[in-house]
């Protein structure tokens, strides 16, 4: 419910009020499971990053030539996008109200997910499937631009799947 209100009304314009009785829960409740709304953002954020952190570690590690795995990570970046799309839109816009120690986390693991994808396109640069005339942070970057940004313009009845999106981006 909360996810739904921050994206809709923002984190700062949505009370604790608005998230407990969109939740249908007690203000005990509420306690029981989050110190704080800042507690709850986090927990948005974190759910997300966590999930595509566990699915990059899993793409990077996979024996396959790193062509084939550097596309399957633009495919599952664009997935994790449609499954988490809520998740997701509250993670670029409210971003910034995280606490300083909530954002830290958040941004280890983003910093891990980061290093994960510059070693695929490593790979791929040491094995000359690719060309290595570009810094590996501009092809990065220019993945995530692409492929994050999918947030804002993909839409779930738009005829094509995530996965169909993704892989004709890998094109």
């Amino acid at each position: 419910a909360a996810v739904r209100l921050f994206r809709t009304h923002g984190y700062r314009a949505t009370s604790l009020k608005q998230i407990i009785a969109a939740a249908k829960c007690s203000t005990g409740g509420f306690y029981h499971h989050f110190t704080s709304k800042d507690d709850l953002l986090f927990v948005i954020h974190d759910v997300f990053i966590s999930d595509a952190l566990d699915r990059c570690r899993a793409i990077r590690h996979r024996e396959a030539p790193a062509q084939e795995r550097l596309g399957d990570i633009i495919v599952e970046i664009v997935s994790n996008v449609a499954r988490w799309r809520d998740h997701v839109t509250v993670f670029f816009e409210e971003r910034r109200f995280l606490s300083t120690q909530h954002f830290e986390i958040v941004l280890n693991k983003r910093e891990e997910y980061n290093r994960l994808v510059y070693e695929i396109i490593a790979d791929g640069y040491r094995n000359g499937e690719f060309d290595a005339s570009l810094p590996i942070d501009i092809v990065a970057f220019g993945i995530y631009g692409t492929a994050h940004w999918s947030y804002q313009w993909m839409r779930p009845d738009g005829g094509l799947s995530a996965q169909e999106i993704g892989r004709s981006l890998t094109k």
